[in-house]
């Protein structure tokens, strides 16, 4: 019984593999002489193809033979192209952050700055003389900082 059904499948697969063959080549039939033509227009279709496949494959079998001949060079250059790839790649990478950290800023900048308005807003309503009282203590903070910097320098050239 087993053989039987093996004996099946094995003439189902060989009626399979005999239809497609037939199928591929009536396509094949079709593509190199299609209908509305007559024989001899087929025929030079066909010799047409197959000049052209012919030296397509001369054409490769010079290419691979270069390639085989000059491959140090070959190497060098597929060396070169990877090395632009990843330098393109750092390079567009490091551009996106550039363009993304301005528009992080911006979205936090207008809270931190309507703050500090509205602070000096506050100030100025409280005391208006406060605005200008802050500036002088940090000019003279300023030139009392730039006063020590000195003296320190001066020191130092001293030793």
């Amino acid at each position: 019984m087993a053989d039987l059904k093996r004996a099946a499948e094995e003439a189902a697969a060989k009626a399979v593999v005999a239809a497609g063959k037939d199928a591929a080549k009536q396509a094949a039939r079709e593509l190199l002489s299609p209908a509305g033509q007559d024989a001899e227009a087929g025929k030079k279709r066909r010799t047409k193809i197959i000049v052209m496949a012919v030296l397509g494959l001369c054409v490769l079998v010079g290419v691979v033979g270069v390639a085989l001949s000059y491959w140090h060079w070959f190497l060098l250059i597929g060396m070169l192209g990877l090395g632009g790839l990843y330098a393109r790649w750092r390079w567009q990478r490091r551009r996106a952050a550039k363009l993304e950290a301005p528009a992080k800023l911006e979205a936090a900048e207008p809270r931190a700055a309507e703050a500090r308005v509205a602070k000096r807003v506050q100030a100025v309503e409280r005391d208006p003389e406060a605005e200008a009282r802050a500036r002088a203590e940090a000019a003279a903070a300023d030139e009392a900082a730039v006063e020590d910097e000195l003296a320190a320098m001066k020191a130092r050239l001293k030793r």
